[in-house]
């Protein structure tokens, strides 16, 4: 599911035609994911997801955030679920009740890996915002717009402002939204 829609984008862009829709549509998704990828926050609706982190410390961050809830935490070295009762969810994180870390062994001894130097548990969880914030989704409408203006080799063009770089963009008013909504301020 995109962040923007494919109409949001038309009007963003005033186009009032069809014939590039699909170049649109390619453009929108690969904005949300750079977004994405930066910043952590899944944009794509809150649904179930899946990954695998080590222990060894007071926290286990998934890789998606936010965290909306958690269904299971799985011990891939004891091969068994560690019971809701011990931990609760903390700022995206899963924090054990008990203050400790988590490590493995009983979920509380010292190594961090499974064997095989893999990661310890397997999480299972809901997340990612079931409606992308106006924020997120200005950031994508304006990269999405700036590679359409500059689709087509225009960006290597130094005539009629089309000689950018990518470094010039990060360094500008794109970048400095981006920079805001990986450090949080610009959730809401």
């Amino acid at each position: 599911m995109s962040a923007v829609s494919l109409a949001e984008a038309k009007q963003f862009l005033q186009i009032g035609y069809n014939n590039q829709d699909l170049i649109v549509q390619i453009l929108i998704d690969s904005a949300q994911q750079f977004v994405e990828e930066k910043t952590g926050f899944k944009l794509d609706g809150e649904i179930e997801r899946i990954d695998t982190v080590d222990g060894g410390v007071l926290t286990l961050f998934p890789n998606s955030f936010p965290v909306v809830s958690v269904s299971e935490v799985f011990d891939l070295r004891s091969n068994s679920v560690v019971s809701a009762d011990l931990y609760r969810l903390v700022n995206d994180g899963i924090q054990l009740l008990t203050g400790t870390r988590w490590l493995s062994g009983g979920h509380f001894e010292t190594a961090d890996r499974h064997a095989d130097n893999q990661q310890r548990f397997r999480l299972t969880y809901n997340g990612g915002f079931a409606t992308a914030p106006a924020r997120f989704k200005e950031v994508i409408l304006q990269l999405m717009h700036h590679d359409f203006d500059n689709r087509g080799g225009k960006l290597q063009q130094s005539a009629a402002g089309y000689g950018t770089t990518w470094q010039a963009l990060m360094k500008g008013p794109i970048g400095s939204k981006i920079r805001a909504l990986i450090h949080g301020s610009m959730l809401v």
